[in-house]
């Protein structure tokens, strides 16, 4: 029994949740993550987004279950290695989309917005399972577009404007974990019979972009930090929130290190591979809801 009840829950990769914190960036900051009403919203937001990845990932796990069976570690899922059947892996992405939909409405009730960046994540996903994975560049683009979704789907449910640095800080973060993850694919033995679209990538190249966008995400959150707290009485002075920026670049020095010594380089198998990595994670986290909740910054 709980061995099944384990296989289902690993079929529903309810580690890769923690993506759905990003719903709740906007919050943060803009220093309402304690807004009782908007964290409630914002929760149900996350839940909603949850239960539609996992919904997403089953039907990715049944298009993709004889290719799985091939890979190193992948043919170790649970349909891939038989332990879950396919008539109960579609059962089971029918009840997540049902809970998806509940918790969709609970969060954004009626409004247009929040429902057009679920379908939008739905669907381009769903194109990403049948087509577009395998088109170079357009299969890293979906991956990072996932994050971008999350991060206007909860600026969406608060009614919180985006900033622009945001935006480009979570974009090309993004780019950066989705182009290691390819780049660190190439080392799986035939990845290229495993995954057709590494035939049109070059190590070289993944190798290079990756940390031209790493270089991109350090920029554009400093920039956010000037930005932010810049007023003339101030005149460009270090200000607290400047002080996270090192945590950041330690942060993805420490990721490219990871990526680096061979992990297959998805962001959640990286995060919580390493302890310190993890740590520093939680550190900055944890630095950001304070200033941003109770300090001027």
């Amino acid at each position: 029994m709980l061995q099944s009840l384990y296989q289902l829950l690993k079929l529903l990769r309810v580690e890769h949740y923690i993506k759905n914190g990003l719903c709740f960036v906007p919050l943060i900051f803009h220093g309402k993550l304690f807004d009782g009403k908007l964290f409630l919203i914002t929760l149900y937001g996350a839940a909603a987004f949850s239960a539609l990845s996992s919904c997403v990932y089953i039907y990715n796990d049944i298009r993709d279950i004889e290719s799985d069976r091939k890979h190193p570690r992948k043919c170790r899922r649970p349909l891939a290695s038989g332990q879950v059947s396919l008539p109960a892996a579609w059962l089971l992405c029918g009840i997540m989309a049902a809970i998806a939909l509940t918790f969709g409405y609970m969060g954004g009730g009626e409004a247009w917005l929040p429902w057009s960046l679920l379908a939008a994540y739905a669907i381009s996903n769903l194109l990403y399972s049948v087509w577009l994975k395998h088109i170079v560049l357009v299969d890293v683009g979906i991956l990072a577009s996932g994050f971008l979704l999350r991060l206007f789907y909860g600026a969406a449910l608060a009614s919180i404007s985006l900033s622009a640095w945001m935006f480009l800080t979570i974009l090309s973060a993004s780019l950066f974990m989705g182009l290691g993850k390819r780049r660190n694919e190439m080392r799986c033995e035939n990845s290229h019979q495993i995954r057709s679209v590494l035939n049109g990538y070059s190590w070289n190249f993944l190798d290079r972009n990756m940390y031209l966008t790493m270089g991109l995400t350090i920029t554009f959150y400093a920039l956010w930090t000037i930005n932010s707290s810049f007023s003339p009485e101030k005149n460009m002075q270090i200000t607290p929130i400047m002080w996270t920026v090192p945590g950041v670049i330690f942060i993805l020095m420490r990721y490219s290190l990871i990526i680096e010594r061979g992990v297959e380089g998805d962001p959640i198998r990286v995060m919580f591979s390493d302890r310190i990595l993890l740590g520093m994670s939680i550190i900055l986290g944890g630095m950001l809801v304070i200033l941003r909740s109770f300090f001027v910054v």
